[in-house]
């Protein structure tokens, strides 16, 4: 273990769409009943926003988390497939 931060670039779409989620959920139970339309089209703009995140890193090899984390070209087609359907 050399103590160094891991890189977290190749996980950052990730990571914005946990934070994301935290922070919509905490949005939908302090608002009111009217914040539900809100809260969906938060979360739309939040899977747009993350899709747009996959494609700016590309489709080289990145590895993060001593190797448990790679992304690739198969991996970034992936991520956008399901941040698509899941906005769809």
């Amino acid at each position: 273990m050399s103590g160094t931060l891991p890189d977290l670039a190749p996980a950052a779409p990730e990571i914005f769409l946990a934070c994301a989620g935290m922070l919509l959920l905490m949005l939908g139970v302090f608002r009111t009943k009217e914040a539900t339309k809100l809260v969906s089209y938060l979360g739309v703009l939040c899977f747009i926003v993350a899709g747009l995140m996959v494609i700016t890193l590309g489709t080289e090899r990145l590895v993060t988390f001593n190797g448990l984390f790679v992304t690739d070209g198969f991996a970034t087609f992936m991520k956008v497939l399901v941040l698509l359907g899941s906005a769809l």
